[in-house]
């Protein structure tokens, strides 16, 4: 199973939002000294997913530096069964955008949200993206071992996951209870 941690880049008059392991939010304009906090916890979720023996893969667009045809294309290269993104409130709106058109081209991709402000809000963002899960909570290593398990293997979600279940034409959202 191939596993993304990617952050995509936006396109975003305000600067480039720094989005990984910051407790406020903040813009910073780009340019040849921009700067960018280290994703302390996705970073150990691609660990623990590697030691796991999954084919874990970083793309980082904005420390990149790429647009985002140059990250999707990437992405589509790669072609991983599971899309984590991490997510803040500022920017939330353009990542449903985003998790929206990847389904819509790729609509065997399982997208996962991860982040504050999907772990106050989770239900909003599986009713207005096509996202597959969310985690709530900081684990998100752990978090994204339990889906990847889920998926490749069967098991059983840990608490605090939000999915889709669909029966028969109606899609339900729910979190997993372990």
């Amino acid at each position: 199973m191939k596993i993304v941690l990617g952050y995509p880049p936006l396109d975003c008059q305000k600067g480039i939002p720094q989005i990984s392991q910051n407790r406020q939010f903040q813009w910073t304009k780009g340019g040849p000294v921009a700067y960018f906090i280290y994703p302390v916890v996705p970073a150990c979720a691609a660990s623990l997913l590697k030691e796991k023996d999954y084919q874990v893969f970083w793309l980082d667009g904005l420390a990149e530096k790429m647009n985002y045809e140059q990250w999707e294309k990437k992405l589509l290269e790669i072609n991983p069964d599971i899309l984590a993104i991490e997510t803040k409130t500022p920017v939330i709106k353009y990542h449903w955008q985003i998790i929206n058109k990847l389904k819509k081209d790729s609509p065997r991709l399982k997208i996962v949200l991860m982040g504050d402000h999907v772990t106050a809000l989770p239900q909003e963002s599986m009713e207005n993206s096509l996202a597959d899960f969310v985690i709530t909570g900081g684990d998100y290593d752990f978090g994204l071992l339990s889906i990847a398990n889920y998926l490749a293997k069967g098991e059983k979600l840990e608490p605090g996951i939000w999915y889709r279940e669909e029966r028969g034409n109606e899609v339900y959202f729910k979190p997993s209870l372990g």
